[in-house]
């Protein structure tokens, strides 16, 4: 039987019928009102936080010193002193932990902004930690990751407590000091939080922001979402000969070796590619928004979608890197001799695995490839990936909510984190785990955050309080 002229009937039909849904799913927002100006009030937040930035607060286990944390710990004490006389404050080894006691103990919230920063090398600006406001900004580590963030949750609390907040539920707030380096502190909440049987509400961290210019043919500010994050493997890679002296060089070099597993990876599909329902509902949120040819095929993924796993990531590599498994080789060492092979020969990966991988399955299929290469694998530290938050749920509901009052303009879409965040460490204690801070950055921003020049704006500072301000004030401890 011919099925031709039926083909021939049926795809114009399909194509037809994406074309119309793209034509009605066109939306438009009003352009949001800008961060030009500041109130006196965000003066004062700003203020706030330039005190909290002139401390070094890097990690003990990272070099720091815990005579800085302890000074910063008291400065809080002072810049914050109705927070401090109404919060309860539990010791907890590498994490300040505070809770706020509500009328029942039952579905409380927990909010996560660490204190601790990372190094701040080569030449900046401004000195690092001096916390110089210039103009519109505030300048100095920490600005952004994550005491910006911290100041705005202790800032919007310390209002609400002083006009007699008394919240239904339990709040929690968690601020470690060690999330860039060992993650100690966040562990050991975990292990208090479960001793106690505490299950949270909704849980809410860094790991997404308020940016512009992240999806293309979309003027409007957008505000991502983490509903899930990706795990964090680091592997080392040795290949092991018997050395000598390379004038007299012997088969199987151990960087040749090194050399052709790390060209398979580069040039191979090593990992499948993946659209998970945090990814799916991200192009379902911003297709409306978007120019025609993008509304046609984000928006009818069910038929473009082989197609779009294929091209995406070569177009954007943020979106690439939340289709699939990633593995980088970042560090590599040989011989210490220009004229010596050998004996061993390592290189480094970093992997960032997806949700609903897990680290057996991707270390399992690395370590069958490098033996192809006669290579030894050692897994040097791993994190495994998130579970997936609903972007029906109440709380993510709410947020969005919050946000189109606090930030009018902005489009709201569900992401995926591709960076590491504390809360991850939290999995399974709340039905609802969100990455999120309500600070708008720009790209530029966004890349000094581990580099030079990290800086805040001080309107963005102001917006992020009243974002806090109305999300504890509207707690009502009602289930995800």
């Amino acid at each position: 039987m011919n099925y031709l002229p039926l083909y021939l009937l049926i795809i114009p039909l399909l194509l037809g019928i994406c074309a119309i849904r793209a034509l009605a799913n066109k939306k438009q927002l009003p352009a949001g009102e800008g961060f030009s100006s500041s109130s006196q009030k965000d003066l004062l937040y700003a203020e706030k936080l330039v005190q909290m930035i002139q401390f070094k607060t890097i990690a003990v286990d990272a070099g720091g010193e815990q005579s800085q944390f302890d000074e910063y710990r008291k400065k809080l004490g002072v810049l914050f002193p109705v927070f401090f006389r109404h919060v309860e404050e539990i010791d907890i080894d590498g994490a300040y932990l505070w809770r706020i006691n509500g009328r029942s103990r039952e579905n409380p919230a927990l909010v996560l902004a660490h204190s601790d920063v990372v190094e701040a090398q080569g030449e900046w600006e401004y000195p690092p930690f001096s916390g110089a406001i210039k103009d519109t900004m505030i300048h100095g580590r920490g600005a952004l990751d994550n005491k910006g963030m911290l100041c705005s949750v202790l800032s919007a609390m310390e209002q609400l407590l002083d006009e007699s907040f008394s919240p239904e539920n339990d709040i929690y707030i968690v601020s470690t000091r060690n999330e860039e380096s060992t993650s100690a502190g966040i562990i050991q909440c975990r292990d208090y939080f479960k001793q106690n049987n505490i299950f949270f509400n909704s849980i809410l961290d860094e790991g997404g922001a308020i940016t512009c210019d992240v999806m293309p043919g979309i003027k409007n500010d957008m505000a991502l979402m983490g509903l899930c994050e990706k795990g964090y493997i680091d592997i080392r890679f040795s290949a092991l000969s018997s050395g000598g002296h390379s004038g007299s060089p012997d088969k199987g070099n151990p960087l040749a070796r090194l050399a052709g597993f790390i060209n398979h990876i580069e040039t191979h599909k090593v990992f499948r590619i993946k659209v998970l329902p945090t990814v799916r509902d991200m192009f379902k949120s911003v297709s409306p928004y978007m120019s025609f040819p993008f509304r046609l095929l984000l928006g009818n993924f069910w038929l473009y979608g082989p197609l779009l796993k294929i091209v995406l990531p070569r177009i954007n590599a943020n979106i690439g890197a939340m289709l699939k498994t990633t593995i980088v080789f970042t560090r590599s060492e040989g011989s210490t001799a220009n004229n010596v092979i050998p004996a061993r020969a390592t290189a480094t990966a970093n992997i960032r695995s997806l949700p609903g991988e897990s680290i057996e399955e991707v270390t399992g299929k690395l370590s069958r490839l490098a033996k192809k290469y006669k290579l030894e694998t050692e897994v040097l530290s791993q994190k495994p990936a998130s579970s997936e938050t609903s972007a029906q749920s109440h709380t993510v509901k709410e947020l969005f909510r919050i946000i189109e009052l606090v930030f009018p303009g902005t489009v709201t879409v569900p992401y995926m984190t591709i960076g590491a965040t504390d809360c991850c460490r939290l999995d399974g204690l709340s039905g609802s785990i969100v990455r999120f801070s309500p600070l708008r950055v720009t790209g530029e921003e966004i890349a000094a955050m581990h580099g030079i020049n990290e800086r805040a704006g001080i309107a963005q500072l102001g917006r992020a309080v009243d974002f806090f301000y109305i999300y504890f004030k509207n707690m009502k401890g009602t289930l995800p």
